[in-house]
């Protein structure tokens, strides 16, 4: 799995622009992104890459960093149709944030968080059957690019989601996965 904070990322092109988005350079790619490096009018310009192999861009970082924006913005310039998930924080209680799956090709949104006993615990057979599913219809469906916003880890509780995350990761589309950096 690629998931791993340490593992070795290829760079990937875009914009005719080689960024290394391997852990340890996320934060220049965030800040040259996000901060003007590259003006907006310079990078409306460009045309959209095509794309000859999938590519897989993970984004990691701690918590309300930007990490689904700047996700949201990748996907508006990799091949459309996006198809996938999104993770929206869809309440808060005394232990914290709460939050739900959010499938793109239908907009449902289902809860992946409770509180319970005074703690906010993860709904494991919600990822392992809904969010396997999402990712599943998304790699039979027509979809260019598939985004998994705020991934599950691979997780022993969630064979079925390992498996449909594994097959994402490995298949002909470009990917667009963020996850919490550990």
């Amino acid at each position: 799995y690629i998931l791993c904070e340490h593992a070795l990322v290829p760079c990937y092109y875009l914009y005719d622009t080689t960024f290394d988005v391997s852990p340890s350079s996320m934060g220049l790619l965030h800040r040259g992104l996000l901060c003007g490096t590259m003006a907006a009018e310079d990078l409306q310009k460009k045309e959209t890459p095509t794309m000859t192999r999938n590519a897989v861009f993970v984004i990691t970082g701690a918590p309300c960093t930007g990490k689904s924006t700047l996700a949201a913005w990748l996907c508006r310039r990799l091949p459309q149709p996006v198809a996938g998930l999104r993770t929206l924080c869809t309440g808060r209680c005394e232990a914290g944030a709460l939050f739900s799956l959010q499938n793109l090709a239908d907009g449902t949104v289902t809860p992946v968080t409770q509180r319970e006993a005074g703690q906010v615990t993860t709904l494991y057979t919600v990822w392992d059957s809904n969010g396997a599913g999402v990712l599943q219809a998304a790699l039979q469906g027509e979809a260019g690019t598939i985004l998994v916003d705020e991934a599950l880890p691979p997780d022993p509780h969630c064979p079925a989601w390992n498996e449909a995350l594994a097959a994402v990761l490995a298949g002909e589309r470009s990917v667009v996965l963020t996850t919490a950096k550990a």
